[in-house]
């Protein structure tokens, strides 16, 4: 939109390859791109290389000239080079991984024709353009990593590391390690837009350690402000290898520097497929695009996409920026034989001069459009009336002539429903006539190819099942009616060596016909998963040894096995499992008695069973036999002989009772004995009778003293002897004790014969002293 003294210009080119023909080469039908929403066409027959025979390759590499150059001095594009005799005080900047490390500069290769500024009708001056032959240069090998390290604090910012992880299908809890990087094969797919713009590409140079048969590709937005952007190193993207596509979208092109501009441009293109420097909404309104200055510095890395060796068709999109100028983009002089197309939709650019409307519409512009041959486009212009009413004006571009009936027919390009381009050719009066040979009028005519009417896309989704993800989408174009000869074999491989298993596949196998309306099909996978099995034994030895060490008895053995199910993803490499749980229904041994060993004793008797689990280690026992100590066998106590048996005690014959002493013939009466002592009154004398025969007794004479004496016979009347009566009576005990065998134990039965004699004695006296008183 415009506003008084300024003007927005909108334009669209679509750009393809002049084609130089001959006088049999002008009909002919463009390849169909297989791949992507934009390709350019492949050309019928080989052009010229870039360098031709007549541009001598200088020994050094021209300075980098100002890019103030008026018209009449022509720009260059000099490759990046690093100073390899930097000072003393720049040795630190090398040692850090920015640093970069040129392996070989050659100089730029540039032509006449790429050294001429194409100067419009309208005044405009044409960006220059330079096609460098300078080997990319890589950053310098990073110091001795240890490959088990975690490197994600080399990365600044999160949603770079985040896509990192994912391209290398780690989780965000694993560490990220150079084993990591070296033991991935397949596409390192980084698709930082996922997760939020980036800032800082520090660690993207981590990448540089995948194998030769890795490959990789870069999908990212930059920046979040026109401040950020000048500040960013993009070196890191020159440690990548074998990168096959590289998207880097943001609104802030115009205010990359130069600088980063020249780094960009040393990026390995040399099999990239598909390069994307759009903005990130082609559909807003964006003043802050690439401009057409910095088209140029990044020609030469376009040139080398648009003709690598990639095997599928190239494409190359700059939609959404502020290029009015493609004249830098004619330094491509051939095009891959699986052709390339290069797109610019949607280019926005602040007009500084006023620009008149006429009264029917038309609009005069100074400020046209350059096409990359330095041809100016008339393109639709919008502007503001005084009523404040958006207007575009008709939409004209250049239309190429084509050969119909011998005669060369221009058209005017207009619109078709769903924006295909059809022609409403004319013939030319004033066209030339064909016979067999053409006229070449004012030297050389070049003639554009027209293509068919283009069907609608037809679109190839590969989609994830298990976790949901739109893996990979392909876009393909190709005239109406034709069918396409695109075929997802090959990519439906590429998944099944990473894991995947096919689901199901929409796409037809014959190929798909493009058609008025837009395709779509879509492939399904899904993750293959392999079940597991895992078992853990827990296991109790018993060894039975001797002191010696020697084995005494079998080892028992005892176990008990637990078991669980798993699955592994063979896409992700994740493996979940089950619990434990034990094969048999208990989980505890039982005790394990120690064997008997005749003339040894175990150490221990009984040794208890394990209890088991599924964490728990196996359980060893050593029961140690000692030799059980001999005593010697006791002698026989010999048996008692048995003690007689006590003869039984005689009992004591029954003393004869006394006979009765015969009465004493009485005798006259004494007369007192003077010589004698004792009492003689009572007249009467007691005799006791010996125990035995034959044994003198002693007398006493009652009432009267003791007379020593022992009666032998007869006592005569009138005299005795008189005994103490105490010593009479221990006498007689004395005499009659008796002693038992073995016992000691005595009898006394003296005393009771003792008492009876006295008794009788007694009585004896009575009467004699009875009889003396008659």
């Amino acid at each position: 939109m415009t506003t008084t003294g300024n003007s927005l210009q909108e334009s669209t080119a679509t750009l393809s390859q002049p084609t130089t023909t001959t006088d049999d080469t002008v009909a002919g039908t463009d390849q169909t791109p297989t791949n992507g929403a934009n390709q350019a066409s492949e050309p019928t027959d080989a052009t010229s290389p870039v360098t031709d025979s007549d541009t001598d390759l200088e020994t050094e590499t021209p300075p980098v000239t100002d890019q103030s150059t008026t018209q009449e001095t022509a720009e260059t594009v000099p490759p990046v080079e690093t100073d390899t005799n930097q000072e003393t005080d720049d040795l630190e900047a090398e040692e850090t991984e920015s640093t970069l490390e040129t392996e070989s500069t050659t100089s730029p290769v540039t032509t006449d024709d790429q050294l001429t500024e194409t100067e419009t009708d309208a005044g405009h001056q044409a960006a220059p353009a330079t096609v460098s032959a300078t080997t990319p240069q890589k950053r310098s090998a990073s110091p001795e990593i240890d490959p088990d390290a975690d490197l994600s604090d080399q990365f600044k910012d999160a949603n770079l590391l985040a896509a990192v992880r994912k391209s290398l299908n780690l989780t965000a809890d694993q560490v990220l390690t150079l084993k990591d990087i070296q033991n991935f094969w397949g596409v390192a797919q980084v698709k930082a837009n996922g997760f939020g713009k980036v800032t800082d590409l520090s660690g993207l140079e981590l990448l540089g350690n995948l194998t030769e048969k890795a490959k990789v590709s870069v999908e990212m937005t930059l920046g979040n402000s026109l401040a950020e952007i000048p500040n960013l190193d993009l070196t890191p993207l020159l440690a990548l290898k074998n990168l096959t596509q590289l998207s880097i979208k943001t609104n802030y092109w115009g205010a990359m520097t130069d600088d980063q501009l020249h780094v960009l441009a040393q990026v390995d293109a040399h099999y990239i497929q598909n390069l994307d420097f759009s903005s990130e909404d082609n559909a807003q309104k964006n003043l802050t695009g690439m401009t057409s200055h910095q088209l140029g510095i990044l020609a030469p890395m376009i040139a080398t996409v648009v003709d690598n060796d990639y095997p599928y068709p190239h494409a190359i999109t700059l939609d959404g920026n502020s290029i009015d100028d493609w004249s830098s983009l004619g330094i491509i002089k051939h095009v891959s034989r699986y052709g390339a197309m290069i797109t610019g939709w949607l280019q926005y650019v602040q007009v500084d001069n006023p620009v008149a409307v006429g009264p029917d519409g038309t609009v005069q512009t100074n400020h046209p459009t350059i096409d990359m041959w330095g041809r100016p486009i008339l393109d639709k212009i919008a502007y503001r009336d005084a009523d404040g009413k958006v207007q575009f004006a008709q939409d004209q571009k250049l239309v190429n002539p084509d050969l119909t009936g011998d005669q060369v027919v221009y058209g005017q390009l207009g619109w078709q429903s769903k924006y295909v381009y059809r022609f409403d050719g004319t013939v030319d009066p004033n066209g030339v006539d064909l016979g067999g040979d053409l006229t070449f009028i004012a030297g050389t005519t070049m003639y554009q190819k027209i293509g068919a009417t283009q069907g609608q896309t037809i679109t190839v989704h590969y989609q994830d099942d298990t976790t949901g993800d739109l893996l990979a989408s392909t876009e393909l174009n190709g005239d109406l009616g034709t069918t396409s000869d695109y075929q997802t074999g090959t990519t439906i491989q590429s998944y099944l060596d990473q894991g995947y298993e096919l689901v199901s596949d929409e796409y037809p196998t014959t190929g798909a016909v493009f058609g008025d309306a837009a395709q779509s099909f879509t492939v399904h996978l899904k993750h293959a998963i392999t079940a597991l099995d895992n078992r853990k034994t827990v296991t109790q030895w018993i060894h039975y040894q001797y002191a010696d060490g020697t084995e005494a008895a079998p080892t028992y053995t005892a176990w008990v096995t637990f078991i669980r199910q798993g699955q592994r993803d063979a896409v992700t490499g994740e493996t979940q499992w089950q619990d434990w749980h034990p094969i048999s229904t208990t989980t505890t041994l039982p005790d394990r008695t120690s064997p008997v060993i005749d003339g040894y004793t175990a150490d221990q008797l009984t040794v208890t069973g394990l209890t088991a689990t599924p964490s728990g280690e196996d359980q060893t026992t050593w029961v140690t036999y000692a030799a059980t100590p001999v005593d010697p066998e006791p002698e026989p106590e010999p048996e008692p002989e048995p003690e007689p048996e006590p003869e039984p005690e005689p009992e004591p014959e029954p003393e004869p009772e006394p006979e009765p002493a015969p009465e004493p013939t009485p005798e006259p009466t004494p007369g007192p004995d003077v010589s004698g002592s004792g009492d003689l009154e009572s007249g009467m004398t007691t005799v006791v009778k010996p125990a035995q025969p034959g044994v003198a007794e002693p007398i006493v004479t009652q009432g009267g003293a003791a007379a020593q004496g022992v009666a032998t016979g007869k006592t005569p009347l009138g005299q005795s002897v008189a005994q103490p009566q105490s010593q009479s009576a221990t006498l007689k005990t004395n005499a009659d004790e008796t002693t038992l065998p073995q016992t000691n134990e005595q009898t006394n039965h003296g005393w009771l014969l003792g008492g009876l004699g006295l008794l009788l004695a007694s009585l004896g006296g009575f009467q004699w002293r009875k009889r003396d008183r008659q």
